[in-house]
């Protein structure tokens, strides 16, 4: 006879092992949590509010400031003070913004088509980063779904490499499609344009977001969900041969057969008499017969 006790399904963590796992959600869901303020304030921004380049001269003794964003632009000078000029890149005053002379018209176009397709991108960046983030929540209150163990979590890696791919794309369309052009236009060229900081938001998402995908792989197990553990279940002790009697038993009796009649058992019964003397008369009536 031996008692089978069923094995555990994990082995218990090491002490170590819940700190490392809180400290790493912690890091994750804040590299998330800070691309994703990152890229509210980038779209806010986007007609020169937060300058993706900018750039400042003189002009008729006046400092003019101008913040690029990826719709238009915004023009202010210390000589008007809380006046602003916004243009967007469309649209005639783009040209005509300067009494010196105009922007060249390519100028403003390159920088349009540039700033729309940014701005495309990093949309797309910021639903991946709430879906990012909303997944790594439920990893860190323990969410157990089938679908989210199996598919959704072991992508989240994959997840930080598309975000990073979509704002890798957005500082380099922006570098190559606008900031470029601004340098060598005629007219922004003299306020020596430099990249400002809507462009270094962008690109500190994508250092985020590869920083996070290979936080994702490196520490997969230990980010990976608790997998819930059956109570062990221990199996009594069975006496064999008991249960093949039982088996057997189970075996005759089988249901809607009548069983075999048993053969008659004499009994014999030996009848006594409370009343005295009774006993005699009977056994001299036995001998007489």
């Amino acid at each position: 006879r031996t008692s089978k006790t069923s094995p555990p399904l994990i082995h218990p963590p090491s002490i170590a092992a819940p700190v490392m796992a809180v400290w790493a959600h912690a890091t994750t869901i804040g590299l998330s949590s800070i691309s994703l303020l990152f890229t509210v304030v980038m779209m806010f921004g986007t007609r020169g509010q937060v300058g993706w380049s900018v750039g400042e001269e003189d002009l008729n003794n006046d400092e003019v400031f101008v913040r690029f964003g990826l719709i238009g632009f915004e023009t202010n000078s210390k000589g008007n003070e809380g006046v602003f000029g916004i243009y967007n890149y469309d649209s005639e005053g783009c040209k005509d913004i300067f009494a010196g002379g105009q922007v060249d018209s390519d100028t403003c176009d390159d920088c349009a088509g540039a700033g729309g397709a940014a701005f495309t991108f990093t949309f797309f960046g910021m639903v991946f980063l709430v879906v990012l983030l909303g997944a790594q929540y439920l990893r860190f209150s323990g969410f157990r779904h089938k679908l989210m163990i199996e598919f959704m979590f072991p992508a989240l890696n994959l997840l930080n490499f598309l975000i990073a791919f979509c704002f890798f794309l957005v500082w380099t369309i922006w570098i190559g499609g606008c900031h470029q052009y601004l340098r060598d236009d005629e007219i922004f060229k003299e306020f020596d344009v430099t990249p400002g900081a809507g462009w270094a938001l962008g690109f500190m998402i994508f250092i985020f977001s590869i920083v996070g995908g290979v936080f994702e792989l490196v520490f997969a197990e230990t980010l990976s969900p608790p997998i819930k553990t059956m109570p062990r279940v221990s199996i009594p002790d069975v006496d064999t041969k008991k249960d093949e009697e039982k088996v057997e038993v189970a075996h005759d009796a089988q249901p809607g057969v009548p069983s075999a009649p048993s053969a008659p058992v004499a009994v014999a019964v030996e009848v006594v008499s409370d009343q005295p003397g009774q006993n005699d008369n009977n056994n001299n009536n036995n001998n007489n017969n």
